[in-house]
């Protein structure tokens, strides 16, 4: 940008620069120029000037500088973040524009270091426009959110026609304001960086950063000093031709006077023979959403085309290539100028088109919070690239986006985006999920030969973790701990692993005796389940006095109310433990019972392995009922066994008896036997042949045959039994059969023996 220290002076530089367009008349009688008293006289201390393009990327080609500090310090590269022209001393600020400023920002700060061109023109057509870009060392320095350094610009203007609205002492109404706002002032805070929030923007309505642009370390251009600016902003108002008005273009610091700031301005024009319309006709500023379309339309004012004419279009200063048209369909944001050439004469006109830009709410997002966290912005957890300015339902009690897990409820957070203009709304969700911090209890330690262990509780799924000794997630258990060492048990909530609690472990003295409760135990009870009458059910002692232990009990892992004693009464089966702990070593252990429900027998029947005829015989005991039992004959030990072998013959008595002592069946049988031979010589040994037995003998017929069938003898089993002799005659040696049949015919046997002489 070429050397802004010109030695035109303010007068010069208004007619010759700023009205040069023509079409304006202007008082040089009027001007009244507020400037850095160390400037008059002065060109490198002025804080006002003209500036030049040059071969620099600058958007314009020439105007005037109003600065808050030294104008040719404006001038590029940008070599010194956060420059300060400080000169010798400030100078005074501009009431009207810090009225302007204390409105916008809701309070009172002074401003200083104030440049004022204002003065008196006449307009020859019904409309006034130029373009400006502010630029300032408040951006980049985190100043765009302090509103006691927001420097501020305003373009005044009174006259016929314009509303009295500025709110100033001047009166009228400031020109100078964001494009398509509502009388939004240009300033650091309006108008910056979206990169950050100030927490007060609301895009479209307070705040445009599509209009910033980064002037600071990789985006320095070298064309100015300062660290950011705006884009061309094109301002336009309403005016009567061949009236009088008057201007105020003011700049000031807000709060102090470093960091300067200053506004570039190129030439006023008034409308002459075209105007550049929309599709409604109108030749004002417009908006429109990012997508759209609008044709622009150039069109003579007073004086109707030739027919010959040719047009040119510009965007932003720079032809359009192709549009030479009267017409041109426009779907980007800036400056479009359009050129008449009609006759020898060259008519021009711009109007400014800015683009609303459809807003995103960014894309779904989840989220899991401890209770006890602090607050999130639930706006860093949408993905994608989501625009700021939202609004968020259901309502939070912050009153924004931040998610407090104290006070507001897990769901579902809808984030909603309307765009400027009616140009679409956008939503996007984050669910929150809180999760709650896992209490987890010490319930008992319990010691070994050398480690010891510790049974602990937890009330939610967590992942635990300790600091010595081996994790039995399954069991709620650490075991493995050496003896004397203090551990830490932290439990981690399964699905956020900040969410935890810690419990810490004191060494218990693993001096405390190792008690075995009695094994095992049963309750007694009958095959439908209930307990036997005058059964008396089991009681569990430790045998620990109860004055120097305290006890807790618990049956299949839930402490049982009020059993604090040193012995309790099993009545029902399933597992006991007591936790008995040492009052006075501080020592704890614990212990395990298992209490079974046996069933007493319920009948008993007594079958013989060779039938009731043998002399070599068995007895098998059958029992119904649950078992398992033991058996004992005629009042001998008992064995598992149901089988009892090689009995003698004779009455005899087989017991049994239910597991752990649930009740006795006692079942009588018989067995008996008949002799393999008889000597019938009156030796007194064997000289009969008879039933075999000193016992009761049940009713039975008994019949002897010979070889050939013969009937010899009938007998009855209780009398002395035969002698061999048949019909008064001693029978030979030999063979004899005979058939023993019970009178209950229940049973009959057939067999043989010898009769030896």
């Amino acid at each position: 940008m070429g050397n802004p220290a010109s030695n035109l002076g303010a007068a010069e530089l208004i007619q010759q620069v700023l009205l040069v367009n023509g079409g304006i008349t202007f008082d040089p009688a009027s001007l009244i120029v507020t400037e850095s008293p160390d400037g008059v006289g002065d060109l490198d201390k002025r804080s006002w000037g003209y500036f030049q393009k040059g071969t620099s990327t600058f958007p314009f080609d020439e105007g005037i500088l109003l600065s808050t500090g030294s104008a040719k310090r404006s001038e590029g590269p940008n070599n010194q973040a956060g420059f300060t022209s400080i000169l010798e001393g400030e100078w005074p600020g501009d009431d009207d524009l810090e009225t302007i400023l204390n409105d916008v920002n809701g309070d009172v700060v002074e401003t200083f270091d104030a440049t004022i061109f204002q003065f008196d023109f006449i307009p020859d057509g019904n409309t006034l426009k130029f373009d400006f870009i502010f630029g300032s060392e408040e951006y980049e320095n985190d100043f765009e959110c302090d509103n006691n350094f927001r420097d501020g610009f305003a373009f005044l203007i009174k006259g016929p026609g314009i509303n009295n609205d500025s709110g100033t002492a001047f009166g009228g109404k400031n020109i100078a304001a964001v494009p398509s706002s509502n009388n939004i002032i240009v300033n650091t805070g309006s108008i910056h960086d979206d990169s950050f929030s100030c927490g007060t923007e609301i895009t479209g309505t307070n705040f445009f950063p599509e209009f910033y642009i980064s002037n600071s370390n990789a985006n320095n251009t070298g064309v100015v000093q300062f660290d950011g600016y705006t884009d061309i902003l094109l301002t336009e108002t309403s005016v009567i031709a061949g009236e009088t008005y008057t201007i105020k273009i003011i700049i000031a610091d807000r709060g102090d006077n470093r960091l300067d700031s200053a506004v570039f301005i190129r030439g006023f024009a008034t409308n002459s023979n075209v105007v550049i319309v929309d599709e409604e006709g109108s030749e004002l500023n417009f908006s429109m959403c990012e997508g759209e379309e609008e044709i622009l339309t150039a069109q003579s004012v007073d004086d109707p085309f030739s027919g010959m004419e040719t047009y040119e279009w510009l965007l932003d200063g720079v032809p359009i290539i192709g549009e030479v048209s009267s017409t041109i369909t426009v779907s980007q944001g800036g400056i479009y100028s359009v050129i008449v050439r009609d006759d020898g004469r060259e008519f021009e006109d711009s109007i400014q088109v800015t683009i609303i830009p459809v807003l995103n709410a960014g894309e779904p997002g989840t989220v899991d919070i401890c209770v006890n966290d602090v607050a999130i912005d639930l706006f860093t957890i949408l993905g994608g690239t989501p625009d700021i300015g939202g609004i968020w339902d259901p309502l939070l009690t912050s009153g924004t986006g931040v998610f407090d897990p104290v006070t507001d409820a897990a769901g579902i957070y809808t984030y909603t985006v309307t765009s400027e203009n009616n140009c679409g709304t956008d939503q996007a969700t984050v669910t929150v999920t809180t999760i709650q911090v896992p209490t987890i209890t010490l319930i008992s330690t319990n010691c070994t030969d050398t480690t010891y262990e510790v049974i602990y509780d937890v009330d939610t799924e967590s992942n635990i973790t300790t600091t010595a000794g081996e994790v039995d997630p399954d069991g709620n258990r650490i075991f493995n701990i050496p003896q004397g060492a203090a551990i830490e048990i932290t439990a981690n909530a399964t699905n956020l692993t900040s969410c935890s609690s810690i419990l810490a472990v004191q060494a218990p003295d693993c001096d405390c005796p190792q008690i075995i409760l009695d094994n095992p135990q049963a309750i007694c009870v009958d095959q439908n389940g209930t307990p036997i009458e005058g059964f008396e059910y089991p009681i569990i002692t430790t045998e620990l006095d109860a004055s120097q232990y305290t006890f807790i009990w618990t049956f299949e892992g839930v402490t049982m109310t009020g059993e604090t004693s040193p012995l309790i009464t099993a009545r029902e089966p399933g597992t006991y433990t007591v936790s008995y702990n040492d009052t006075i070593s501080g020592c704890m252990r614990e212990a395990s019972v298992t209490v079974v429900f046996d069933k007493s027998p319920d009948n008993l029947i007594l079958t013989l392995t060779e039938g009731v005829f043998s002399q070599n015989n068995g007895i098998i005991a059958n029992v119904t009922g649950g078992g398992p039992f033991e058996f004992s004959l005629d009042g001998g030990a008992f064995q598992e066994s149901n089988r009892f072998d090689s009995v003698s013959l004779g009455i005899h008595e087989v017991t049994v008896a239910g597991g752990n002592n649930c009740g006795t069946i006692t079942e009588s049988i018989l067995v008996l036997g008949f002799p393999n031979f008889f000597t019938p010589n009156n030796d007194g040994f064997n000289d009969f042949w008879n039933v075999i037995g000193d016992f009761e003998i049940p009713a039975m017929d008994i019949y002897i045959f010979d070889r050939y069938g013969k009937l010899l003898k009938q007998l009855d089993p209780n009398e002395t039994g035969w002698d061999g002799i048949y019909n008064g005659v001693p029978l030979p040696a030999t063979d004899y059969w005979f058939t023993a049949e019970l009178k209950d015919k229940s049973e009959k046997y057939r067999s043989h023996f010898t009769l030896i002489r």
